[in-house]
């Protein structure tokens, strides 16, 4: 340790006298590591990290027609009628016109049917968070916040319970804050607060309620009962999909639904993305060699 810490001080010494040097090679190091740090951030938050939910390995994501997203009416169907799920929740991300007080913003949130929050199994950080009741119909319009919106909106104040926050012009009660760091199932795209599904009719303006009086199209989240996997899980409700195409006159043309990993890209283009961010590393790998070159070389 003597030896150690005696080098430690001479390599200071050095640097302290020559100025120019060390900030040459600090700059053109932090150059080198913070790309590739950036880049790595983003593949591990795409591909590597787990969904932050409990027991992220029994978690699914449910599409039709291999990538598409689903009906209300057939979610139902998938939801009643499946042998394989512990539990099938629908989701939707959408832009509204949030206000509080009279301060407004636009902003990104989720519907999300009554059973996402349980099937999930995510805590709340505070109040409550969504459940089967709050998605009745003729029930008061709820809300629960993302725990950084309620840090930057509310200086995670504890009164938010309670609050009213309009939606779309709409009043809704803040009944809970989500659990810190769970943003949702769409990283990078972050919601800042979920409403009930059956809310839905009501946030949407009043044309388009005439115009479109069933619920929007969702994507699906599901959970595996203990000792089912995927492949299972994909027949059972393919089976179900092709009775419903049948049923409404379709022509039989391939999978009607298909079953993936849970995680956060969609399957069209998670293989894009892994191409792209592959050839990506590379790049800020030969970055870092290089800048590790020119530092030896001003060594």
């Amino acid at each position: 340790m003597p030896q150690l810490l005696q080098d430690i001080r001479y390599g200071f010494r050095t640097l302290v006298r020559t100025p120019i040097f060390t900030v040459t090679a600090v700059v053109v190091l932090a150059l080198g590591i913070g790309v590739n740090a950036t880049v790595f951030s983003l593949a591990n938050a795409l591909f590597f990290r787990p969904l932050p939910v409990s027991d992220p390995g029994s978690v699914v994501r449910v599409y039709s027609n291999r990538h598409s997203n689903t009906p209300f009416r057939s979610y139902a169907e998938y939801r009643d009628r499946n042998s394989t799920l512990a539990g099938l929740a629908g989701f939707q991300i959408q832009s509204f016109g949030l206000r509080i007080d009279a301060e407004a913003e636009p902003s990104f949130g989720s519907i999300v049917s009554g059973n996402y929050f349980p099937l999930l199994g995510v805590a709340p950080a505070f109040g409550r968070l969504l459940g089967p009741s709050d998605d009745l119909a003729g029930a008061a319009p709820a809300m629960v916040l993302s725990h950084a919106f309620w840090k930057r909106r509310f200086g995670a104040s504890p009164d938010v319970i309670g609050r009213t926050i309009a939606l779309n012009d709409q009043p809704f009660t803040v009944v809970g804050v989500a659990a810190n760091g769970f943003t949702g199932l769409m990283t990078p795209l972050v919601v800042d607060f979920w409403v009930p599904l059956a809310t839905d009719a009501l946030l949407r303006p009043a044309l388009d309620r005439v115009a479109r009086p069933d619920r929007t199209s969702l994507h699906l989240v599901g959970r595996l009962k203990p000792g089912v996997d995927r492949t299972r899980a994909g027949a059972d409700l393919d089976t179900i999909g092709r009775q419903l195409r049948a049923s409404a006159g379709q022509a039989d043309q391939g999978p009607a639904v298909s079953v993936y990993a849970g995680t956060v890209l969609h399957p069209e283009i998670a293989p894009a993305v892994s191409v792209f961010l592959g050839v990506l590393m590379t790049l800020v790998a030969l970055v870092l060699l290089m800048v590790c070159a020119n530092v030896a070389n001003l060594v």
